[in-house]
């Protein structure tokens, strides 16, 4: 005796009366839920992406961190071993603390510089959302004026 799975004709007879009910649907009523839907998806997995990011960042400087604490004592052993104590003269030590300074005072400009670039580019999408209902209208209007002059009228 074989079993019949309703499941499956179930599911089949689903995506069949789906499949009828959007084809009596505008396409672009289909077309506007379909990339909403997506939006909507992408949307849900921004926080997760943002935290593997992070995460990935904080790794890289832990990482960043030890292999220079580790060179430093593998190449502090080996002079010690092979020169001696290795000790700089007082202008020598001043130059290199002063070196090390600038360049993170040129890394904190930097730095400064790359966040300031992404607040603009976040502050220019906010215009450009804010003012996206004003585009469409100005293109609509555009269209229905074209196609004054291109589409002859219907009677």
């Amino acid at each position: 005796m074989v079993k019949h799975d309703s499941s499956k004709s179930n599911s089949k007879e689903e995506v069949e009366r789906l499949s009828e009910k959007r084809q009596d649907r505008d396409a672009f009523d289909i077309y506007q839920e379909t990339c909403a839907n997506v939006i909507d998806e992408v949307a849900k997995l921004q926080p997760a992406y943002t935290q593997s990011v992070t995460n990935l960042q904080q790794e890289y400087t832990e990482a960043f961190k030890r292999i220079t604490e580790a060179g430093i004592s593998v190449q502090k052993e080996f002079a010690n071993a092979t020169w001696g104590p290795g000790k700089f003269p007082a202008a020598m030590a001043r130059n290199a603390g002063e070196l090390a300074e600038a360049f993170l005072k040129a890394a904190v400009i930097n730095n400064k510089a790359v966040i300031a670039g992404i607040d603009a580019a976040r502050q220019n999408i906010k215009t450009f959302n804010d003012n996206v209902e004003t585009f469409a209208k100005i293109n609509l209007n555009l269209i229905k004026t074209w196609q004054s002059f291109v589409v002859p009228t219907r009677q």
